[in-house]
């Protein structure tokens, strides 16, 4: 289970650092733009080798309060190796311009779960945020690990797959 084991307060943002499984992974919460472009510009140069080669996976998420007719996204998870980023959409004044280039460029692959309205919702008339395509299911590409078993976990929670 995972469990948070340090945790940083700055006026523009928050850092949580989270052990799952014996892996550290840092977590920066924000709602300011800054925050945002320092984010992918410190991540992308810890994955330059990747970039590089066209190996770069990103991990995303789009959340959204449900109700109403069509809710806008009120935050958008990226991952990058083991650096994410809860940028709270709802509570920002402005998207800026790298994270626009990021999600539109045709190099990098992101995936996630149950994420078929993600690009959908990024693309709202409120954000205006464009994918060059959609993000990969990773529930359709996972298949059971015992080797007499090629069930394919396409119906499975986030849980049994990982």
């Amino acid at each position: 289970m995972p469990s948070i084991v340090d945790r940083d307060r700055f006026y523009n943002h928050r850092d949580y650092t989270v052990n799952l499984h014996g892996n550290e992974i840092i977590v920066t919460v924000t709602s300011v733009a800054s925050v945002v472009r320092k984010w992918l510009n410190a991540a992308l140069f810890f994955r330059r080798s990747y970039i590089q080669q066209n190996r770069l996976i990103v991990g995303l998420g789009v959340q959204w309060t449900p109700g109403g007719r069509d809710p806008p996204a009120d935050t958008l998870q990226l991952c990058i190796g083991r650096r994410c980023l809860i940028f709270q959409l709802a509570h920002a004044t402005y998207v800026p311009r790298i994270l626009r280039n990021f999600l539109r460029n045709r190099n990098y692959t992101f995936v996630g779960f149950w994420n078929h309205s993600d690009r959908r919702k990024l693309k709202s008339p409120e954000l205006q945020l464009e994918m060059y395509r959609d993000p990969l299911d990773l529930r359709l590409y996972a298949v059971a690990e015992d080797e007499d078993d090629d069930e394919n976990l396409a119906g499975a929670s986030v849980d049994e797959i990982v």
